[in-house]
């Protein structure tokens, strides 16, 4: 998995031993020395992302979370994790490289805001400017822009995710998706929240500290696709606009099936609809397949592809590639021209 991880992200690696024999083995050692072998065939061959989605995380947002705040494990890792899962590859930058001109930002159709609490004025420009624009879509998370050198501003999350925010008066933070939302009836009855999503409130060292400020949406012009459980008011919901679409979540740990309607909506490729890892770029494809069983990746018919650890041959039909996987395997396949994105 680690292997097939790196090929496709195009970064070196490693294996330590740590300080002294620890892959000592005959059956280790040829699989180190096979990954070897695979990676010395295909290096000549000119590889590069197939991600439509850009994902920023922001290290100095953090700073400004309380410890008793489950923001970070919430809004970050829980969401990065279930991205993984969509079937669609991303690449993760730092919030604060967006502005980077090494940074191709016209590659991605979506883009997606972990924790950007803190959005400096040269920040909110270049988003404003360069982001919402060509048709992009934008998935925002929870309180962007909220924090001020002098305060606090729901304004202010409005200002940036233009669509109209307000504080609810009462803890509540468990989104129910709506059988309505137009376009995301596979994500149709899902629930998530913060932590402890039913009652809103979290429990830090054996004390319970309520979830504070929770939002909500409140704009004519919105479209709702989730509602919170107890209120009925708006918790998810976007706001179409002629240069870009905006979405909104009021709570973070978005569940894998909403993320994928997003990222579908957005223009997306969506290689796998199953919730395995899958590993892409636009001329590999891999996948671990813990269950087993077989796999259907879309991908346009035509394309023959090699399974670089068995050496097996395929070739796609009718825009989908169908393999048979033994349980637990991890499978990684090179195309004989670009995988199309």
């Amino acid at each position: 998995r680690e292997f097939a991880l790196a090929s496709v992200k195009l970064t070196a690696q490693w294996w330590f031993d740590f300080m002294g024999g620890y892959f000592s083995d005959d059956i280790l050692m040829s699989e180190i020395k096979k990954m070897i072998t695979i990676k010395e065939g295909y290096k000549k061959i000119k590889m590069a992302s197939a991600s439509r989605i850009a994902v920023f995380a922001d290290t100095e947002s953090l700073y400004y979370v309380s410890e008793e705040s489950t923001a970070g494990l919430d809004c970050v890792k829980n969401v990065y994790e279930n991205l993984k899962l969509i079937g669609a590859p991303h690449d993760i930058f730092l919030f604060s490289d967006i502005d980077s001109p090494s940074l191709n930002i016209d590659q991605y159709r979506l883009i997606v805001f972990l924790n950007s609490f803190v959005i400096t004025e040269a920040k909110r420009q270049y988003i404003n400017e360069k982001i919402k624009k060509d048709g992009r879509s934008i998935l925002w998370i929870y309180a962007p822009g909220y924090i001020l050198e002098d305060g606090f501003s729901e304004k202010n999350v409005s200002d940036m995710v233009n669509i109209n925010v307000e504080c609810l008066e009462e803890p509540e933070n468990e989104i129910v998706m709506l059988p309505d939302g137009p376009g995301f009836d596979k994500a149709e009855g899902l629930s998530y929240g913060f932590t402890n999503k039913a009652t809103g409130v979290q429990i830090f060292r054996g004390v319970e500290h309520p979830v504070s400020p929770v939002f909500y949406i409140d704009d004519k012009d919105a479209v709702a696709i989730g509602k919170y459980r107890k209120s009925g008011k708006t918790a998810l919901g976007f706001r179409q606009f002629k240069e870009f679409t905006s979405y909104y979540s009021a709570a973070g740990n978005l569940p894998v099936g909403v993320l994928r309607e997003i990222a579908r909506k957005a223009g997306a490729t969506i290689y796998y609809e199953g919730t395995e890892p899958v590993y892409v770029n636009n001329r590999l494809i891999g996948i671990h397949n813990a269950p087993g069983g077989t796999i259907t990746f879309n991908v346009p018919s035509g394309i023959r592809f090699k399974e670089l650890f068995d050496g097996g041959m395929y070739e796609s039909n009718k825009d989908t590639l169908q393999v048979d996987i033994q349980k637990g395997s991890t499978k990684l396949y090179l195309a004989d021209r670009e995988i199309e994105a």
